[in-house]
């Protein structure tokens, strides 16, 4: 069991994945220059502090599938915040955070179907249902009403994806 520190907390990796790497799609990934920090945290998100992307290590996925769809929704996050403009102080708004994730999301099913990566699609739907619900909300809308921004955001995330597959 490989022990990480990261910001002053201890995590014991687990080893739930026995899949192998796809090195010809790491390597690609390593050309985009973003510096990703493997087995730092339980949590996948985006370092800005550090101008990094912070991922569980691959084993503690439960697929290889499930690590580069993870991978992919962090650097579309990390893309749009770092090279499309958008600002990361923003998702301080509860309305443009579910934005953002939804946007994330639908770019990593994108990235994913692309390279071909075999991932859980119903965990994605149950993702985009979970934040296409908390938006409805947010703006006291019906869960209909709130697809129709699900729909906007998908050129947003068309455009995120193909940047990452161009970079």
């Amino acid at each position: 069991v490989n022990n990480v520190v990261f910001e002053d907390k201890l995590f014991k990796a687990k080893n739930y994945n026995h899949d192998q790497r796809d090195e010809q799609l790491d390597q690609r990934i390593d050309k985009l220059g973003i510096c990703i920090l493997e087995g730092v945290t339980n949590e996948p998100q985006v370092a800005g502090e550090v101008d990094a992307i912070a991922i569980p290590s691959f084993n503690q996925f439960i697929s290889a599938g499930e690590y580069y769809e993870t991978l992919f929704h962090e650097l579309a996050h990390y893309v749009r915040f770092n090279k499309m403009g958008i600002d990361q102080n923003l998702i301080a708004d509860w309305k443009v955070y579910y934005k953002e994730e939804l946007i994330a999301e639908l770019a990593a099913s994108m990235i994913a179907k692309y390279f071909k990566i075999n991932f859980d699609q119903e965990n994605t739907i149950n993702y985009l249902d979970y934040f296409v619900r908390a938006l409805a909300e947010s703006y006291e809308i019906t869960n209909i009403q709130a697809f129709k921004y699900l729909k906007q955001y998908s050129k947003h995330a068309c455009e995120t994806a193909e940047l990452i597959i161009k970079l």
